[in-house]
């Protein structure tokens, strides 16, 4: 096991770094006992503290995770935008102005996903290393999608319709669903209109409320 690891392991009194003595050992424990994982890291992206939350998210591998002393997000891409809200915190330290943009982190085989909030620290729990900063992690269960094979046995939907299908699920408007799949807007919106006529539907929002209620059902040729 990495020294860091056993930092992380062993309880709050090592759990917190010295260089992080300003913010104060009850204010640390306040955050051990926050039911959302939380991070303090440095510019750098340092870790200094995880409190007991954070360290069961490591745990369970669902995307982030603490590699070498660092926090990482899971992907080259999500740590760029950690690096850059870092660089943000470090120009303008304690700024209230400056507001924490959303990182989405997780994997497409996972049903947790992490919406990623950066808090820059106030001056007083800057020291030598940097600005310190608060990374908080707010867990979201992503909604289960209808399968191709249910939609087709309950509405006769086509293999392309249920692919549109899947793309509304997911959020997604006509435009963005067609990008995503390289399809002409044109045609998704001829998807669309099948699907709401085959399941007799009169808008995208009566689709998502259809979605996610039979999303809870599923064949026993799936299981």
């Amino acid at each position: 096991m990495k020294p860091t690891d056993r930092r992380l392991d062993s309880g709050l009194a090592s759990n917190a770094t010295d260089s992080i003595a300003p913010i104060g050992r009850s204010a640390l424990k306040s955050l051990d006992c926050y039911r959302e994982p939380l991070f303090l890291i440095d510019i750098e992206r340092r870790l200094h503290f995880v409190n007991v939350a954070g360290k069961r998210v490591f745990q369970t591998r669902s995307g982030l995770a603490e590699r070498d002393g660092l926090l990482t997000l899971g992907s080259p891409k999500t740590d760029a935008q950690l690096r850059s809200q870092l660089v943000s915190a470090r120009q303008s330290p304690g700024s209230r102005a400056r507001e924490s943009r959303g990182i989405r982190v997780g994997s497409p085989s996972s049903t947790r996903c992490w919406l990623i909030l950066v808090h820059a620290m106030g001056t007083e729990a800057h020291d030598a290393d940097g600005v310190h900063v608060l990374v908080q992690a707010i867990g979201r269960t992503r909604p289960r999608s209808a399968s191709a094979q249910l939609l087709h046995d309950l509405f006769g939907l086509t293999a392309g319709e249920c692919i549109v299908a899947a793309e509304v699920m997911r959020g997604r408007s006509a435009r963005e669903a067609a990008e995503r799949l390289e399809l002409s807007h044109e045609t998704v919106r001829t998807h669309l209109k099948n699907i709401y006529r085959k399941c007799n539907l009169g808008s995208q929002g009566e689709l998502l409320s259809l979605l996610a209620s039979i999303s809870q059902f599923t064949f026993s040729s799936q299981t």
